[in-house]
């Protein structure tokens, strides 16, 4: 028996007669409503939050002077599959579902600015409230959320693995991917930070562009991971993608 057992079961074994046991209940109850309800607002507003963010791909000496007097913060060990139908349904329209570490999660386009001429990727809402998932994407009410994708026909198209490696520097968070599809492998760095309104997003977009390029870092168009993936795995889902983002925005192409 471990101590943690141990103190489980010396509090059990404590006599606690009914009234006590009513009077806890009593006292405790409006703390775990009010905890309870205090992370369901903040889970909303986590969810209304907008990530944005840019990518780049620095030399090792760019990498190195970016990450001088960084502040290390965790290695994580990631799984992410991701899903859409057979004719890119989702994707197309630049909503991107997985789930990472058995967590779901929908990214869905936040606002679009001039400056998103730059980057391959958009700025997003990352939705983890998995009935708010099912009601973006139409889906049944009834079953796991596992089971109402496969009924609408969704499914898991690509899995990258990631050791990610999560620094803190002037405010941003710096996050060094490396990913591994196969025999295919990846390497990604990201900066990026999180607003709360859309018409944040083009100061934080000049915000970070001027941080990386502090560090001698050019920013460019330059596909995430996944992009990278699909591009060589799968060349009709990539022509997909470059069809619909011509048309949101026409002058990338």
């Amino acid at each position: 028996m471990d101590s943690h057992q141990g103190a489980i079961f010396f509090f059990l074994a404590i006599p606690v007669s009914p009234r006590t046991i009513c009077f806890l209940v009593e006292s405790l109850t409006p703390i775990a409503l009010y905890l309870t309800v205090g992370f369901k607002l903040l889970k909303l507003k986590w969810d209304n939050m907008i990530e944005v963010e840019i990518k780049c791909k620095p030399t090792p000496e760019e990498k190195a002077a970016l990450l001088k007097d960084a502040t290390f913060v965790r290695e994580e060990h990631l799984i992410d599959i991701y899903y859409d139908s057979t004719s890119y349904e989702l994707t197309t329209k630049d909503f991107w579902l997985r789930t990472r570490n058995n967590k779901f999660v929908l990214k869905i386009p936040a606002s679009s600015h001039p400056l998103l001429a730059l980057q391959a990727n958009t700025p997003k809402h990352e939705i983890e409230d998995e009935e708010k998932i099912r009601t973006l994407l139409k889906l049944s009410p009834r079953g796991t959320l596992h089971q109402a994708l496969e009924l609408a026909s969704y499914k898991p198209l690509y899995t990258l693995v990631k050791v990610r490696q999560k620094y803190t520097k002037s405010g941003f968070i710096i996050d060094i991917d490396h990913a591994t599809f196969e025999d295919l492998t990846f390497d990604l760095l990201e900066v990026e930070t999180m607003v709360e309104t859309s018409e944040e997003i083009s100061q934080a977009t000049q915000n970070l562009i001027a941080f990386v390029q502090q560090h001698g870092i050019t920013p460019g168009d330059i596909p995430g991971n996944l992009i990278s993936l699909i591009k060589i795995v799968n060349p009709e889902h990539f022509a997909a993608l470059a069809v619909a983002r011509s048309a949101r925005v026409p002058h990338v192409l």
